[in-house]
């Protein structure tokens, strides 16, 4: 499944070099390292900008490592699709759909869930490159749901 998503990854890259000024590409990698806990996770982000540039349709497909020494390692993937619509002066407004897997702690068999996030967020462009904040609330979030509730994420698109 990772080798798939790498793949596609690197395919829509492709795609998106070769694209007009309204094709841009991003998201977030990390790694931390605490104690006896490790932890990462690559979300790559692939749009397109319509509208004026007001309006964006992206997708980011996931993956993220959990490791605590004494325990086994927890892997969650998946992937959202989303949409963007400016409001004021780097003010959007976004919704989308996700779907992850993970597999809870002694359980057997992974679990999908689906999740509807929408909110609000904030970006900052410096020529090409776009850094972002935004929080959301997933919709159909419950005591059973896999995360937390709202969820904040940050990153930095470049536009092609």
């Amino acid at each position: 499944m990772i080798k798939r998503i790498l793949l596609l990854t690197a395919l829509f890259v492709t795609i998106c070099t070769t694209a007009s000024a309204q094709w841009f590409v991003g998201g977030n990698a990390s790694v931390n390292i605490q104690n006896s806990t490790v932890y990462a996770n690559i979300a790559p982000e692939f749009g397109r900008r319509f509208v004026n540039g007001k309006l964006s349709v992206a997708i980011s497909p996931f993956a993220s490592y959990y490791k605590t020494r004494g325990t086994d390692p927890q892997t969650t993937y998946g992937g959202r699709a989303y949409a963007t619509y400016d409001i004021y002066d780097g003010f959007y407004a976004i919704g989308g759909i996700q779907a992850e897997s993970y597999k809870r702690y002694n359980e057997e068999g992974r679990i999908w869930q689906i999740s509807i996030p929408v909110g609000a967020g904030y970006r900052r462009c410096f020529g090409n490159l776009c850094v972002y904040a935004e929080v959301t609330y997933d919709l159909l979030f419950d005591e059973d749901s896999y995360g937390e509730n709202p969820m904040i994420r940050a990153g930095a698109n470049y536009s092609f």
